[in-house]
Order: C-alpha cells, then sequence, then structure tokens
C-alpha cells in the first residue's frame, strides 16, 4: 500500500513539474475557470463517442456473422447512445470544478485514443493471410480506442494542470505523427509485382503499424515540447489546418488517377510542408497572453457595407 502510495505521489510531482507544478502550490492563486467555448470540441467529441457505442453493441449482437453490416437496430440505438455520451461534459465539468484546460485535455485523449485504434485496427485486419476486416472487428477498435483515450485523458486531467492549447498541442502532434509516418510507410511499399499491383495487404499492414508507432512518437514529441511552447489554441488549430489540408488536397486530386504509393508520397509532402509552414508562420507573430478567462476562438458576424454579412471565426493569437 505505500509504495503504491509512494508511486502515486511521484507521478503526480512528475506531472506538476512538467506542465506548471506552481497552479497547484498551496500559496498559488485557484486555478482559473474555463470559458463555456472550450467545452464545445468535447461536446462533439463525446457524442460521437456515445454514437460508437451504440455500433459497437450492434457489432457484438452480431460476432458470429463475418460478414454483418449496420442493422436497424443500430440506426435506432445510435441517437440514443449519442445523447448519453452528450453527458459526458456535465459530468466532467462537475467532477473537476469547471477547471480551464480539463475539457480540451479529455478531447485530446479520445481523438489520440481513436486515432490509435484506427492504426491498429488496420494492422491487425492485414497480419496475415487469415486475417481481414469485420464489422465486428472494426467497430471494437474504433470504440475501444476511443474509449481508453477517454479513460486517459481523465486520469490525466486528475494530475495535470495542462492549458488548453498545450492540451490541443499534444492531440496535433500525435495525430499528424501517426499520418505522417503512415504515409511514409505507405510511400515505401513496393509488392511484389510492382507496379502491378501497386498495393497489397503488406503495404496495408506497414501502413498501420507505422502509424500507431508514429502517433506514440508524436504524443511524446507533444508533450515533450507543449509547457515550452505554451501554445495557444487558435495556433494550434492553425497548424491543424495546415497538416490536414496538406494531406488531404493532395490525395483527392490523385483519387484515380495516381497509384497507392504515389498519393500516400504527396500526402507526406503535403502534410510536412503544411504543418512546418503554418508552425513557422505562427511562431513569428508576438503572443498575446490573454486573460485566462478569455475564450480562445469566437464565432463573429459584421456587417457589410454593401449590405449583408460576413461570418466566421476569430480569437487572440
Amino acid at each position: 500500500m505505500m509504495s503504491a502510495v509512494r508511486c502515486a505521489a511521484l507521478l503526480a510531482a512528475f506531472a506538476t513539474a512538467s506542465f506548471g507544478g506552481d497552479a497547484l502550490a498551496d500559496d498559488a492563486p485557484p486555478p482559473p475557470k474555463r470559458d463555456a467555448a472550450e467545452t464545445s470540441l468535447l461536446y462533439i467529441t463525446s457524442m460521437g463517442w456515445g454514437a460508437e457505442m451504440g455500433v459497437f453493441f450492434d457489432g457484438l449482437g452480431q460476432a458470429s456473422n463475418v460478414y454483418a453490416k449496420a442493422s436497424l437496430v443500430e440506426l435506432i440505438a445510435v441517437p440514443a447512445t449519442a445523447g448519453i455520451g452528450a453527458v459526458l461534459p456535465t459530468i466532467v465539468d462537475i467532477a473537476y470544478h469547471r477547471r480551464r484546460g480539463v475539457p480540451q485535455t479529455i478531447t485530446s485523449g479520445m481523438l489520440l485514443g481513436l486515432g490509435e485504434g484506427l492504426a491498429l485496427n488496420e494492422y491487425f485486419a492485414n497480419r496475415s493471410e487469415s486475417s481481414f476486416h469485420t464489422f465486428t472487428k472494426d467497430a471494437a477498435w474504433t470504440f475501444g480506442g476511443t474509449s481508453a483515450g477517454l479513460v486517459v485523458g481523465l486520469v490525466t486531467a486528475s494530475f495535470v494542470h495542462a492549458t488548453p492549447g498545450e492540451a490541443a498541442w499534444v492531440a496535433t502532434t500525435g495525430l499528424f505523427g501517426g499520418l505522417f509516418a503512415g504515409s511514409i510507410a505507405g510511400a515505401a511499399s513496393r509488392p511484389a509485382g510492382y507496379p502491378n499491383p501497386s498495393f497489397d495487404r503488406a503495404g496495408l499492414r506497414d501502413v498501420g503499424i507505422t502509424a500507431a508507432i508514429g502517433g506514440f512518437a508524436g504524443i511524446a514529441g507533444g508533450i515533450a515540447t507543449a509547457k515550452w511552447l505554451g501554445p495557444s489554441e487558435l495556433r494550434v488549430h492553425l497548424v491543424d489546418l495546415g497538416w490536414i489540408a496538406g494531406m488531404a488536397l493532395p490525395g483527392l486530386a490523385c483519387l484515380d488517377k495516381c497509384d497507392a504509393p504515389m498519393t500516400f508520397a504527396l500526402m507526406a509532402i503535403g502534410g510536412g510542408i503544411g504543418f512546418g509552414s503554418v508552425f513557422a508562420l505562427t511562431s513569428l507573430l508576438p503572443k498575446h497572453h490573454e486573460p485566462s478567462s478569455a475564450p480562445p476562438i469566437l464565432p463573429y458576424a459584421s456587417p457589410l457595407p454593401g449590405g449583408g454579412l460576413q461570418i466566421g471565426f476569430g480569437g487572440r493569437m
């Protein structure tokens, strides 16, 4: 019992030292309350987790059928289980006293868990000739990965007082690291007889396991640099737009025009350029130390001189 208590104390000390332990000091002011805008992404993510729950239970009910697909039961259950997920942010607020950074920490954990679950599912579904995708397996990996991320996020929020930007940064580096590494593995894949076929099960297997490992490496890198960089949520989301667009646009442009290794190569190049360029650009901008209670991103509507409204999102850099 004493050894467990000491391990917990060491873990708490390490976490607070990494993300600013002064917030927990006895003579420090109480941590700032989070703004309502911070929890919006958690609502979306938790509702998605609830929807996955309905799909998962539907898959369990058809586990004996390898050709099973989404059933009518799922169509009825998914909205209900999504509603169950929507209750999660309220529970988080009560449990963590509306502490700032907690919703984003939990959201990041769920997104990273989902990414790792998808990557590992692709690996195990193509690990050997006898491995394959089924509705039940896919639903289990998706729901299981997100649920594991939820648990990790809840535990992390109990020990680590991260800002919303720091927590979002870890999600960004983890997701980008996984997709970037997986794209490189796909670009390097050359099956027997290439270019016909241009890709095979071994390539999918390599992409899956490389993405999973790259994701873990990205998470470690994000944790190591989050406190040093101290990014705002807006900066992180701009970087997200950079690498997501950098990967999506080449992928869509290559649809039915390029072979799989070429598509993966262009996605890796585009994602790397998008991440690096936006990160460098936002790093040159002056930081604005906003009050802790100010929401990082807000929608706005501005009237135009010629009539009408300009609608968008804005925030402090």
